[in-house]
């Protein structure tokens, strides 16, 4: 993710997948400044690694671009549904 873009002032920030190219520690680290930024603005992340959603107030979760569950990330995991599965499937590694 760009620095430059983490260092503006900006009222809504919409990083698209901010650690993709990191490894564990880089994204534990992207993900740490953007929580922090987060609490200064309005943050969309859009993201496919699960760990990420779980720093979220709130998360969509989206198949074949419609939204499909939204919530806390602990609700939508204790619920069922495609969050759900995917954090079950990840977890069985």
């Amino acid at each position: 993710m760009c620095g430059r873009a983490l260092d503006r002032r900006t009222p809504l920030l919409v990083p698209d997948e901010p650690a993709s190219r990191t490894d564990a520690r880089g994204e534990h680290a992207v993900l740490l400044r953007i929580r922090r930024i987060a609490a200064e603005r309005m943050t969309v992340v859009v993201t496919h690694r699960l760990e990420g959603t779980r720093l979220a107030d709130r998360v969509l979760v989206m198949d074949e671009g419609r939204v499909v569950g939204h919530g806390r990330y602990e609700d939508l995991v204790d619920a069922g549904g495609l969050l759900a599965d995917l954090v079950a499937l990840a977890n069985d590694r």
